[in-house]
């Protein structure tokens, strides 16, 4: 570290804000990519199906119509991952959706690239060229509540389906406010301190009959010139690269706001008081104190924004902890069945689950949570997955298992009131006579749990409540309704199926099966690229911040240096001379943690984890760069120091 006179500090601060800006406009970039890897999930959505008695062309027409005559607008996403840097997403829409997309997603045709994520091609078409209407499950809305509901409401007995249900909030403008909040602020502190230096400098110059209004104007010209064509030519740059665009009356707005204020911050040089700043550093002090106040800020709101990278990285690393499970029932399926009559459909559907449980060719392992009002977790295994609750559950092998329904608890649940519940969420899904088994396991165990909405999903469930029913399969009786085998996968072969088919007349119905671990593999890759976008955003992120407590180090050394000094030569230890800066930033940072999670509270982000991950993660990079960043300070500054050097 080198002592800072002003010419080198407005240098510095150049810099640093033009490294920074560039950091930005990846972060918003790669942001857009992130965005356009789930946008539809902030829009109102319904299921509709293909019946037997109807064709394509005539569901898509009534589709379109009736959305029409209700004043909505329809599409659907087809998306396709063509390699880990590579994606395909084609928006099936009505005519008016296009308007709407456009303003309030920012979605259009075209090529969309990235620095580090690849590419995405976005492909705009007539809902009525959707493939096969039978693959497509999901259609979004656009509209009023009451439309939406009027539209379903007129096609439900024909079509079937959900209701609508709510989209999700999209957070990324406010990511991308945040962002540059971080670092114009930070910016503004520099120009602050650059202010604090110049103070004494200034009263020399007035004493010497320079005009201060000449100081002030050339700084403010100076600045002003340097952010709005750095800001200009990166983006101009970048744009060919990547989509700094997005959201650019968030960044030309917020650029805007800055320049204001930092003009202003040099309008103070008009209040200096000659006695004062001439034998004062005071004025780089009370700057100080503002860094340290602004590490609470930065702390709290980046692990704000980084709880949303943290959360993609998480999901994926215990996404792909299931990977074993589906290797191993790499030949099983899902399978789908349903024709008009949904009486029909039931029969059909249990006598075949049924057929292959008996056979030993049935798994179901069934996350009950979804539909119950209990907190705790609850989770359905069938007779099929006795060898993987064996394999996960040690006690359970030491037990001679019977035909019969077992209450699987972790001991950390055994309560009273436990087995009255237990048996009320069992009994909402088969409401016949039964024999049980109470069996409390002490391991702790991390076990598959699989949902069916409008698609199959799997997750793992740590020491949930398992309802094991090990009855024979002969003697089972239909389940109250079907969700409990939705997501049953069969080890059922293709020429098996065919003649299953065929031999059912299902040729025309909706009758198909996929291959389990292919879905799994479908599944991964959305994954890994959201894994590879939180790495990417996370150390964008990160970067940010070490080059922000990196500058604040710089300020506090220039200011402490001479202090710092002689403690080190009176004996004192690293952490006793850098007390202060190594407890202000476990203390502002652990305050910042505690503000992020109190935000995460108030906007309802349900991200709490991910904030703490994130801000702890933080003071740990802290932390560490510190340590190094001042001990090769005080190496190459000490002799400076002693020999009388000033800051």
């Amino acid at each position: 570290m080198q002592f800072i006179r002003r010419e080198e500090l407005k240098k510095t601060k150049y810099i640093i804000s033009s490294l920074m800006i560039g950091l930005v406009f990846l972060f918003i970039g790669e942001a857009y990519l992130w965005h356009l890897d789930g946008f539809e999930a902030e829009y109102s959505y319904v299921t509709m199906y293909l019946g037997k008695e109807q064709t394509q062309p005539e569901m898509l027409s009534d589709i379109v119509e009736t959305a029409k005559e209700q004043n909505v607008e329809v599409f659907a996403i087809e998306r396709k991952i063509n390699s880990l840097f590579s994606e395909s997403v084609t928006v099936y829409m009505t005519p008016g959706a296009q308007k709407t997309l456009d303003k309030r997603s920012r979605i259009a045709s075209g090529e969309f690239q990235s620095v580090f994520l690849g590419d995405v091609k976005v492909e705009i078409r007539n809902l009525a060229e959707i493939p096969d209407v039978k693959q497509v499950e999901v259609y979004y809305m656009i509209g009023a509540e009451e439309d939406i509901l009027g539209f379903k409401q007129r096609l439900i007995d024909k079509y079937g389906g959900k209701f609508p249900q709510a989209g999700y909030k999209s957070y990324d403008s406010l990511n991308i406010a945040i962002v540059w909040i971080i670092v114009l602020f930070f910016f503004l502190l520099m120009t602050l301190y650059e202010v604090a230096q110049m103070r004494k400098e200034v009263v020399v110059r007035i004493i010497c009959g320079e005009r201060i209004q000449f100081i002030v104007l050339k700084n403010i010209i100076l600045d002003a010139s340097f952010y709005a064509m750095t800001f200009g030519f990166i983006m101009a740059i970048l744009s060919l690269f990547s989509q700094v665009s997005y959201c650019w009356f968030i960044s030309v707005f917020s650029m805007l706001i800055f320049l204001t204020i930092n003009s202003i911050l040099y309008l103070t040089l008009y209040f200096c008081k000659f006695k004062r700043d001439m034998g004062s550093r005071s004025n780089a002090k009370h700057v100080l104190k503002i860094a340290y106040l602004y590490k609470v800020v930065a702390v709290s709101i980046t692990a704000l924004v980084l709880s949303s990278s943290l959360g993609m990285i998480y999901e994926g690393i215990i996404f792909y902890k299931q990977k074993g499970f589906f290797e191993k029932y790499k030949d099983y399926s899902y399978v789908e069945l349903s024709v008009d009559d949904s009486d029909v459909t039931d029969k059909m559907r249990f006598a075949f689950y049924k057929k292959y449980l008996s056979e030993n060719r049935a798994v179901s392992l069934v996350n009950l949570s979804v539909w119950s009002d209990s907190e705790r977790e609850y989770l359905f295994a069938d007779s099929g997955t006795m060898d993987y609750l064996l394999e996960n559950i040690s006690e359970l092998r030491q037990k001679k298992i019977e035909n019969k329904v077992y209450f699987l608890i972790p001991k950390q649940l055994v309560q009273s009131d436990i087995y009255a519940e237990i048996k009320e969420v069992w009994e909402s899904y088969y409401p016949h006579p039964y024999d049980y088994v109470e069996f409390v396991y002490q391991d702790e165990i991390n076990i598959l749990s699989m949902v069916k909405s409008s698609r199959i999903s799997s997750s793992i469930k740590k020491n949930p409540i398992i309802i094991f029913n090990n009855m024979n399969p002969t003697v089972i009786k239909k389940y109250w309704n079907d969700y409990i085998i939705g997501t049953a996968m069969y080890q059922v072969k293709e020429n098996e199926w065919q003649e299953y088919v065929k031999s059912n007349s299902l040729e025309n119905e909706v009758a198909h099966k996929t291959n389990a671990f292919d879905h799994f593999n479908f599944q991964w890759q959305t994954f890994k690229r959201g894994i590879l976008t939180g790495v990417i955003l996370s150390g964008i992120l990160m970067l940010l911040e070490v080059i922000l407590i990196k500058t604040i180090c710089r300020y506090e050394y220039n200011v402490n240096a001479v202090e710092l000094t002689l403690k080190k030569i009176s004996g004192f230890n690293l952490f006793s001379r850098y007390k202060q800066l190594f407890l202000s930033t476990i203390g502002f940072g652990l305050l910042g943690v505690g503000s992020s999670i109190l935000l995460d509270y108030f906007l309802e982000l349900s991200a709490a984890f991910y904030m703490a991950l994130g801000g702890s993660l933080l003071i740990i990079v802290e932390l560490a760069f510190m340590t190094v960043y001042v001990m090769k300070t005080e190496k190459r500054c000490m002799q400076e120091i002693l020999k009388g050097g000033t800051l």
